[in-house]
């Protein structure tokens, strides 16, 4: 026989080819798993922080729409019909109507002479799936029809979800920002 025969059989008396191979395998699909695992993880990771990036880049154009005074943009912004806020007022819900109703309200304000100058400050955008949760402080001031300008520091916090690779907001809390006594 020639010498690899021999040292199978040698290994074979040494080694039960069962064992063996059962080990050999068990290892074989762990070092699988964990490298999938892994590589899964990377993959994962670099999606939520495009994610991020990508509902910062919202929010940064909900703000330019808002300050330019381009009622398209702000109200593109809007998943829907159904997107709704809370004002700082301490008001009840707000139900923005559809887009169109939205970009129609805001272009009267603009119209009648409303300026925003408002920037996000601090924010915090967490990513689950295809919903974001944006917490921020935003400040600025907004300049009113009559000439008077009223200081905005409010607490925002906002919610975005993901539809058609776009991120679209679909509701907002405001409250101003009271500091204790």
């Amino acid at each position: 026989f020639p010498v690899e025969i021999h040292a199978l059989i040698f290994l074979r008396s040494r080694f039960p080819p069962s064992n063996t191979f059962k080990i050999f395998l068990a290892e074989n699909k762990m070092n699988r798993f964990i490298t999938t695992v892994f590589v899964m993880g990377l993959l994962t990771t670099a999606a939520f922080a495009d994610d991020v990036d990508d509902v910062k880049a919202a929010e940064d154009n909900y703000y330019a729409a808002m300050n330019s005074g381009d009622a398209h943009g702000w109200a593109q912004s809007r998943l829907s019909a159904e997107s709704t806020r809370f004002g700082p007022g301490g008001g009840l819900l707000e139900v923005f109507g559809s887009l169109e109703e939205h970009e129609q309200n805001r272009r009267a304000e603009f119209d009648a002479g409303l300026k925003y100058s408002l920037r996000g400050r601090h924010q915090d955008i967490k990513v689950y799936g295809n919903t974001a949760v944006v917490t921020m402080y935003r400040v600025g001031t907004v300049s009113l029809p009559n000439g008077n300008n009223t200081q905005s520091n409010n607490r925002i916090t906002r919610v975005w979800v993901k539809q058609g690779g776009q991120w679209k907001m679909v509701h907002a809390h405001l409250s101003p920002v009271v500091l204790s006594q």
